[in-house]
């Protein structure tokens, strides 16, 4: 582990790097918090409590490493060499988002300080491919439409990156009801997150970095 910000910082972004390379260049992005390089495993990640962890890609990232990750912490994937099929299964496995690494340092910082705002990073068009296959019984767009009034004005708000804050001061709610509007929401869907209820409006809404 190797804090290059401070050794009495908790909390910022986690990134999982032991090439180093997209460490050392989000070191020159400017983010104003601390970052921490994991060369080795994500043991560690607990006990700092990271507000984002980042996971490097040099190739396909280890799915099974991002999955655990993305259900413990807000996670993103920064690729080298990005592919639509790996964002995409990037979204089905609870990353927040899937950003090519060669992206100007100005657009990367964008990206990141958006998803630890609750914002979600990804190509509108892999969202829009990935939510518009059936799942199972029933397609996302049917269940899409099965949702009430409130939750259609909750999601609207969610593809443009709102947070719980924010969606309670749009619709005049207290905070704790927009987390249950929220959750409810999840659950109808039938998406893990955020992120994969973002994506099944995508093809209607002008979202994401592509």
């Amino acid at each position: 582990m190797d804090n290059r910000i401070g050794t009495t910082w908790r909390g910022g972004i986690f990134v999982v790097d032991p090439a180093g390379s997209v460490f050392r260049r989000l070191c020159t992005a400017s983010l104003s918090m601390p970052l921490w390089q994991a060369t080795g495993g994500v043991g560690q990640m607990e006990t700092i409590g990271p507000d984002l962890a980042i996971v490097a890609a040099y190739g396909a990232p280890v799915w099974s490493v991002v999955t655990d990750i993305a259900s413990r912490v807000r996670a993103m994937i920064l690729a080298t060499r990005p592919t639509d099929d790996e964002a995409a299964r990037a979204l089905v496995a609870g990353a927040v988002g899937y950003v090519d690494a060669n992206l100007p340092l100005e657009t990367l910082r964008r990206a990141i300080h958006g998803t630890l705002q609750g914002e979600i990073a990804y190509p509108r068009r892999v969202l829009a491919a990935v939510f518009s296959v059936e799942s199972g019984r029933a397609s996302y767009s049917a269940k899409a439409r099965a949702l009430t009034p409130r939750q259609r004005q909750v999601v609207g708000l969610i593809v443009h990156g709102a947070t719980d804050k924010q969606i309670a001061r749009e619709l005049g709610i207290a905070t704790t009801t927009a987390q249950k509007h929220v959750a409810n929401l999840l659950h109808r869907l039938e998406v893990p997150n955020r992120a994969a209820a973002a994506g099944i409006f995508a093809s209607s809404r002008s979202l994401g970095m592509g």
